[in-house]
């Protein structure tokens, strides 16, 4: 009995997908070797985040450091240090010049010509606040916690995949969802980088008394951690469907060799 023309095709075509894997750059022993480099680099950076909030627990009671927006209405002030040790604070100008974007402030290095001037952004500037609670220490390291978590399952899930790929299996069901697994943790890593900051600054702000609307330094989220998880899941979730589609026709061609 002839094979149908078609199912021939999809043949060729699950063949040479699996002989490219088995035959690629990366011998057996150097793809093992990746997969359990990536294996500690995923355990380093769980190792990393709970170190970093034990460190952050520890120091309960003394200064929390989180990064805040200084609004735009915004007066800043310098510590001044005079000759005779007193310390004194000035006034910033925002704005140095009508064309700078108003959410900079003007300064000027020693000897600098009038007609030029220095310009710091005010997006993010780091607040020590003294006389922390745990809550306010724990939350201003947790985004590192949950990225290192969420890296370390995405390492072992990735890990795992290269271990199959090695065995001759790079279309087994369970690699379509591992790399779905993988795509999914960055988001939620991408998240916790741009949302959990900002959470610990408001925390602080309130405590402080300057969360309110109209005070002058304000907290917001850092969206480029998020749009790379957004981007992260999206190409995860392509390669998910494309090893899906793999083991579709892994599945339709077996029994016809």
């Amino acid at each position: 009995m002839e094979t149908p023309p078609q199912r021939a095709t999809r043949s060729d075509r699950a063949d040479q997908i699996v002989q490219r894997f088995e035959n690629g750059p990366m011998s057996r022993l150097s793809r093992r070797l990746a997969a359990g480099m990536i294996l500690l680099l995923g355990l380093g950076c769980a190792i990393a985040g709970i170190g970093a909030e034990i460190r952050a627990a520890s120091r309960t009671g003394g200064d929390v450091r989180v990064q805040v927006t200084a609004r735009r209405h915004a007066t800043l002030q310098a510590q001044v240090r005079l000759d005779g040790g007193q310390i004194r604070f000035a006034n910033l100008a925002q704005g140095p010049q009508p064309a700078s974007p108003p959410d900079h402030i003007g300064l000027r290095a020693i000897d600098q010509p009038v007609s030029s001037s220095l310009e710091a952004p005010t997006q993010w500037i780091t607040l020590r606040a003294a006389d922390s609670t745990l809550t306010e220490q724990l939350l201003s390291q947790a985004h590192l916690l949950v990225f290192g978590v969420c890296a370390a399952l995405a390492a072992l899930l990735l890990g795992r995949l290269l271990l199959s790929i090695t065995a001759g299996a790079p279309f087994e069901p369970a690699n379509a969802r591992r790399l779905g697994g993988i795509g999914t943790l960055l988001f939620l890593g991408g998240l916790a980088l741009s949302y959990l900051p900002a959470l610990a600054a408001h925390a602080v702000l309130n405590r402080i008394g300057l969360g309110g609307p109209g005070d002058p330094l304000g907290a917001s989220a850092h969206q480029l951690q998020s749009m790379l998880g957004v981007l992260a899941l999206w190409v995860f979730g392509a390669l998910s469907y494309a090893f899906r589609r793999g083991a579709e026709l892994a599945r339709e061609t077996e029994g016809l060799v």
